[in-house]
């Protein structure tokens, strides 16, 4: 996993990733005319709501000398369809009363490769951790006021121009410090596919936000519990689901359940260890993603980073890989 820190305005944080990465092969860079128009749609309702990541993408595209409305697509439009598992647990469940947060990233082993874990630091802004697998965007995170964010929804049914999941994580990351405020803004903005965000703060604050291009409906987890595992929360929005499930989420559901239902008081350890949603080193008894699940797959599907935090502190620990190989260990803020 590769590891940046990036620090200044937008635009020369997207400098600084570009010149990390040696971004200035322009034959690297293609689209497609249809791309390319879905991509200005969606950098239309990208500038409405969080301009500021526009900035970052032109940094981007002055190091790397192609052309800016090419290397915008990847940011603006590369969706997918994860197996991700995210979890929330608040303090009157936990051994020492404070909350925490778990999170597993499920994808194609290949993308392995440009696994990272960001270190953000934007000028004006709220600093951040987390990790992604392509630029710009993030696929979960924690900030300085204590926000923490991941997703995991259901398989899209269709795509129409709105933030990509992982530019709507960052500019959570980058303005939010409650739940209440990442509803809003996530309720506000236009959503480009499906999936689910699970949201918790430093002050045990916890909501799923379920989002598709037609519909967000959100829920507060009253009981103190959250989890998501590639479906909606709200049975509001079964409709915008496809009919058919993400394979693995029905038993993740199930374990999540019956873990909650024995109402343990939780640690750190044992939500690393075992909790059905952060990739635990015990892939019987959790959702741990292993190459070895997916025999003879040319790019099997693996559970490519995972972590765990107390929402408030400035430090994730972190699996830099399948959580069953690789320890968990602290990555500060």
């Amino acid at each position: 996993m590769h590891e940046f820190e990036l620090a200044g305005s937008h635009y020369e944080m997207g400098r600084q990733y570009a010149s990390l990465l040696k971004m200035n092969d322009p034959s690297s860079w293609s689209a497609t005319e249809k791309q390319l128009q879905f991509t200005r749609a969606c950098e239309a309702v990208v500038r409405e709501h969080a301009p500021w990541l526009l900035e970052e993408i032109r940094g981007i595209a002055s190091v790397s000398a192609a052309e800016p409305s090419v290397v915008q697509v990847i940011p603006l439009t590369l969706g997918g369809d994860s197996g991700c598992s995210v979890v929330a647990v608040a303090g009157r469940h936990t051994r020492d009363g404070r909350s925490l947060f778990g999170r597993n990233y499920d994808f194609f082993a290949s993308y392995g490769q440009w696994s990272t874990l960001y270190r953000s630091r934007p000028e004006g802004q709220l600093a951040h951790i987390g990790c992604s697998d392509h630029f710009v965007g993030r696929h979960d995170g924690l900030n300085e006021a204590g926000l923490a964010i991941g997703h995991s929804g259901p398989w899209t049914r269709k795509r129409q121009p709105g933030f990509v999941f992982t530019l709507a994580i960052r500019a959570v990351l980058d303005t939010c410090r409650t739940v209440a405020e990442a509803q809003t803004f996530l309720e506000r903005i236009p959503h480009l596919q499906n999936t689910a965000f699970l949201v918790a703060d430093a002050a045990g604050e916890i909501a799923a936000i379920d989002v598709s291009p037609e519909k967000v409906v959100t829920t507060r987890l009253a009981d103190g519990f959250g989890f998501l595992a590639n479906s909606y929360v709200s049975a509001e929005m079964a409709a915008y689901a496809p009919a058919e499930e993400v394979p693995g989420s029905g038993s993740r559901r199930r374990s999540i359940r019956n873990w909650i239902e024995a109402r343990h008081e939780i640690g750190m350890e044992e939500l690393q260890r075992r909790v059905p949603a952060c990739g635990w080193a015990d892939p019987e008894t959790g959702v741990c993603q292993c190459a070895a699940g997916s025999p003879g797959a040319a790019d099997p599907g693996v559970t490519l980073w995972s972590w765990t935090a107390r929402p408030g502190d400035p430090v994730l620990y972190l699996a830099k890989g399948t959580p069953n190989e690789t320890p968990y260990e602290p990555a500060a803020l």
